[in-house]
């Protein structure tokens, strides 16, 4: 038995490479974009959207990491600031690494196109979430450090402060919307 599979695989084989050979493709021919493509596999810039998504999400949480240290010159003058903005950072920092393992998990080649699209359907979900606790946890936490400068420091600070919040909310908008093109992208790659 075992003989016979053995015979009709290597005549399978053999039949594959003759329908191969057919097509008469010359070895150096010059196929549009191929050898870009190569090119990117073999120095490992190929990249998919569940890896971007993951990276960006590495990155903001790790971003919230280091938002800790910037607290530490107002940790003598301020301690209330400086524990409520550490919080605030811990908490961003656990939700977007957490959010970055669990896309590390998902296996899109084993999954069904149902399953991943519900798939990305929950990363949706998970995300605005996340953007609903960080707006709610931030806004507060805004206002107090600018009636802190306002009262507490020189007004140049408080310039700084209102500066740094109208960028980083410019910032925050621009990596949403960099996200949500590619979960975008993600569920109609998955709907085709």
């Amino acid at each position: 038995m075992k003989i016979k599979k053995r015979i009709e695989l290597s005549m399978n084989i053999e039949e594959l490479k003759q329908n191969w050979n057919s097509f008469g493709i010359p070895s150096g021919a010059h196929i549009p974009d191929v050898r870009e493509l190569e090119n990117r596999v073999v120095s490992h810039r190929v990249t998919t959207l569940r890896n971007r998504i993951y990276k960006l999400h590495l990155r903001l949480g790790l971003a919230a990491c280091l938002g800790i240290f910037t607290m530490i010159p107002f940790a003598k003058e301020n301690p209330w600031m400086v524990v409520y903005a550490t919080v605030f950072f811990i908490i961003m920092a656990v939700l977007h690494l957490s959010l970055a393992m669990w896309v590390d998990k998902l296996d899109y080649s084993r999954m069904t196109v149902q399953a991943a699209l519900e798939s990305v359907y929950r990363l949706e979900n998970r995300r605005k979430q996340n953007r609903i606790i960080g707006c709610t946890l931030a806004l507060p936490l805004i206002c107090y450090m600018i009636y802190t400068f306002a009262f507490g420091y020189d007004p140049a600070l408080l310039f700084g402060c209102i500066g740094g919040g109208v960028l980083g909310a410019a910032i925050g908008l621009i990596i949403n919307h960099k996200a949500e093109m590619m979960l975008r992208e993600m569920k109609s790659e998955l709907s085709n």
